[in-house]
């Protein structure tokens, strides 16, 4: 009875030993697939995956033969990206101002930053029109002493490296016309830009 109890209890031992062992394997994997998941949901995550810029700026310049001097600051809100542009310097009058989307100011006259910013591709528009190109930010008023103020929020829009909506990266640009909106297509003939600037983080 002895050799056979103590036979019993090594067996048994074996027995819960081998238990244990898988419950941990099994543990293990679980955890370990667990964090693979995590870990792929944040680095693949699209919209949410880049780095979030509260603020950004623009430091305008002019075009071959114009004089126009300006800024704009750019802040993330819950709204969207709240914009101001200021310029001075400027020739007086109504002013179209879009975000293009290209970061290219090499060539502004002819255009390096390539067309309106519309990731969704809409119809060009003024803000009071609604729908319209996400780059679209309306005209900019400038008085006889060549300053002016624009200010406006854009849904929508962000400050998130790699976004599709993303205003990082991107040219703010000011026409020498006014933007007649979506009455006329495709950007609303405002002119040849005369400044433009590159969104860069603060």
């Amino acid at each position: 009875m002895t050799i056979a109890r103590t036979k019993y209890l090594m067996l048994l031992s074996v027995c819960l030993a081998a238990v244990v062992a898988c419950d941990d394997d099994g543990g293990s994997n679980g955890d370990g697939d667990d964090t693979g998941h995590t870990t792929a949901g944040t680095a693949t995550g699209g919209a949410g995956s880049g780095q979030v810029v509260k603020e950004a700026e623009v430091d305008l310049e002019p075009a071959v033969g114009k004089t126009i001097d300006g800024d704009a600051e750019l802040t993330a809100t819950d709204a969207g990206v709240k914009i101001r542009v200021e310029v001075e310097d400027a020739p007086s009058g109504t002013k179209g101002v879009h975000i293009h989307e290209k970061g290219d100011c090499s060539d502004i006259a002819g255009k390096s930053m390539g067309d309106h910013f519309a990731p969704e591709g809409h119809d060009h528009g003024l803000p009071a029109e609604g729908q319209r190109h996400l780059g679209d930010l309306g005209n900019i008023e400038v008085g006889e002493n060549g300053k002016g103020t624009l200010e406006i929020t854009v849904a929508g829009a962000n400050l998130i490296e790699g976004d599709e909506n993303s205003f990082l990266g991107r040219a703010l640009v000011i026409h020498e016309e006014t933007d007649k909106g979506s009455a006329e297509q495709p950007s609303g003939a405002s002119g040849t830009p005369m400044a433009c600037g590159v969104v860069e983080r603060d």
